[in-house]
């Protein structure tokens, strides 16, 4: 089963990386202050992790994550527990990110902890660093290509 998930990853993971990141071109073009992504294997695969200002895992208990499943996705409890097992635990999970939204709780909890989020990424200033570094570099491109183009005319 492991190969057969490898195979699988190796060739679909390409190409969502791809239409992820022109999704993140396109929302930086658009002006979007942050962009939010879903990406259920991020700390196994590693690949998007450094790119990443802060990581959000909503998280919650054992036992609720696995009566979720099992109601979710109609698994017996024996296929809802390997399903967990694949996968790297929650607790490590939360262990690694910079945010945790604890979904063991009340609906109405839930949203306050992501409503008490949004506004934290609303006040955050990371987007003009971003945007600052982007132009530096865009700048540094085109005077270089505006060097290279001129030394070829004289």
């Amino acid at each position: 089963m492991k190969k057969k998930r490898k195979l699988l990853n190796a060739i679909t993971h390409p190409e969502i990386y791809k239409a992820m990141l022109w999704e993140i071109v396109k929302g930086f073009f658009k002006g979007y202050q942050f962009i939010i992504l879903d990406l259920p294997l991020l700390f196994e695969s590693g690949i998007v992790l450094p790119y990443l200002h802060r990581v959000v895992v909503v998280s919650c208990d054992d036992e609720t994550q696995l009566q979720r499943l099992m109601t979710r996705n109609g698994y017996s409890k024996e296929a809802a527990l390997q399903r967990i097992k694949a996968q790297m635990p929650l607790a490590e999970k939360c262990n690694k990110a910079t945010d945790i939204i604890n979904n063991s709780d009340s609906a109405q909890k839930t949203k306050e902890q992501v409503l008490n989020l949004h506004k934290q990424f609303l006040e955050s200033n990371m987007h003009w660093k971003i945007r600052g570094i982007v132009l530096g570099i865009v700048t540094l491109v085109i005077g270089l290509l505006a060097i290279a183009i001129s030394a070829k005319f004289q």
